[in-house]
């Protein structure tokens, strides 16, 4: 077999690739980057996995017609190498050889001397930005009288100064416009340790003729100063840090993406067969469950073609499987029926008990199930898990009651994804519609996620 079968989980790194609808914005983020005043940092926002490394991948290789010198960081390189608590000097270190200056690699060492005050004074200047220190007091604490300078802001002032001197060298020699530095993954970091890297940005890299562009989480900023300092209101106190590093806050569009173009080239790549009447019951199914997030989706349509290649090891179009049903019909009945499970691993395990599916599924076309007492052990699992993970600490039956609203939104358009594009029964499902549904939920068993709950116990006892 010659072609590689599943998709992999790498950003697109050329523009031949893109078909999200990136390019647009990565063409005017590219201008503003090209020709902003300096310094200047600007956040690429979102969940991880939406997209951020390839929009900048994309920015990147639109600077490399400019005259712009380009630098690029990867935070979670080096995070692999458990060196988390040095990434403030690893990225100056890195900053430094890129430019290249020989004169500024003399003091290289000097750098890395000062590294572990200097990341406390970092950490303590994030303090400052939320009114939790003094900072020329914080700054005197930090390097010590009797281990460093009397005045430690001037450490501060004169490395900037340097790295200054050794960026201007590098653009007269080379006739360079400016400097873009990319930081990469920083929402994969452990919060306090972005929050270190982002302190230390703002009091040493804060330099003349560079623009610093970074991907980055918000909620990121959040959990790193609740780590850190453990205050009740880090929530506002978070978006006060984050506008005074950030100049320029740019959500990434996936409200704007090329959803139907994107789920036509997952099927092409993935060989799945469609009817191409599905491709907005596939989008309609994205929408209510997993959301659109690029890197989830290759997971399930990875997990949809596998059950494709088991299904037809295990002769699933035979009559005797049980599935009565056309090849289209069935990706798209087994692609619903994963999104349940990636989206609503409880609900997935409910549903997943013996003798179940077909007592329940007529339910579903009316909200008011999710008030039934048959529904009593989802609603129990539920509540254990937002006990356990401390998501809604407090407000667990509100947080469980929205969840059944989300899943019964879902439910409604999954029960136009299980009707067969061959029957004839109108809106109501048919005893193959139900058996087929029945037969699908038994068969991606197999791919179930480690973390969905089992309630097989709660229901028999």
């Amino acid at each position: 077999m010659n072609t590689r079968l599943g998709l992999r989980d790498n950003p697109i790194d050329a523009i031949e690739e893109e078909c999200l609808g990136l390019d647009v914005f990565a063409r005017a983020l590219t201008k503003f980057v090209s020709h902003c005043e300096t310094p200047m940092t600007v956040a690429l926002q979102g969940d991880w996995g939406c997209g951020k490394t390839s929009m900048m991948n994309l920015i990147r290789n639109n600077l490399c017609k400019e005259r712009i010198g380009i630098i690029w960081f990867n935070t979670w390189q080096y995070s692999q190498f458990k060196q988390e608590e040095n990434l403030p000097m690893l990225l100056l270190s890195h900053l430094v050889n890129a430019i290249g200056s020989t004169e500024s690699k003399k003091w290289l060492d000097e750098l890395w001397s000062i590294s572990r005050k200097a990341t406390e004074v970092a950490l303590l200047g994030a303090a400052t930005v939320i009114g939790q220190k003094d900072t020329a007091k914080a700054l005197t604490e930090a390097f010590g009288r009797s281990e460093g300078p009397q005045d430690p802001s001037k450490i501060i002032c004169g490395l900037r100064s340097r790295l200054e001197k050794a960026v201007c060298d590098r653009m007269q020699k080379e006739n360079l416009d400016r400097f873009v530095i990319f930081i990469d993954d920083l929402d994969r970091l452990k919060p306090i340790r972005a929050i270190e890297l982002l302190e230390y940005l703002k009091l040493f890299l804060d330099l003349e003729h560079c623009v610093f562009l970074l991907s980055l989480d918000y909620h990121i900023v959040v959990e790193g100063l609740k780590d850190k300092f453990g205050f009740a209101e880090a929530a506002r106190s978070a978006k006060r840090f984050f506008d005074k590093l950030i100049q320029v806050p740019f959500n990434m569009p996936v409200e704007s993406y090329q959803v139907n173009h994107y789920i036509r080239k997952l099927l092409s790549r993935t060989d799945i067969e469609y009817d191409e009447r599905d491709v907005a019951l596939y989008r309609s199914l994205i929408e209510k469950s997993i959301g659109f997030n690029p890197r989830t989706l290759k997971r399930v349509f990875n997990s949809l073609y596998l059950m494709r290649l088991v299904a037809n090891e295990m002769g699933h179009q035979k009559q005797d499987s049980g599935i009565i049903a056309s090849r289209a019909d069935m990706i798209r009945i087994l692609f619903g029926t994963l999104c349940i499970q990636f989206a609503f691993p409880e609900f997935y395990s409910f549903l997943s008990v013996r003798n179940r599916q077909r007592n329940i599924i007529g339910v579903f076309s009316n909200q008011d199930w999710i008030d039934s007492d048959d529904f009593d052990p989802l609603r129990k699992s539920m509540l254990r898990e937002a006990a356990v993970s401390g998501e809604a600490r407090g407000h667990e039956p509100e947080r469980v009651r929205y969840k059944m609203e989300k899943i019964a939104q879902y439910m409604k358009v999954f029960l136009k994804a299980i009707k067969l594009r061959s029957s004839d029964g109108g809106e109501d499902l048919t005893e193959d519609d139900i058996m087929n549904f029945i037969k699908m939920t038994e068969f991606s068993h197999v791919m179930k996620n480690g973390e969905s709950s089992q309630l097989s116990g709660d229901s028999e006892g």
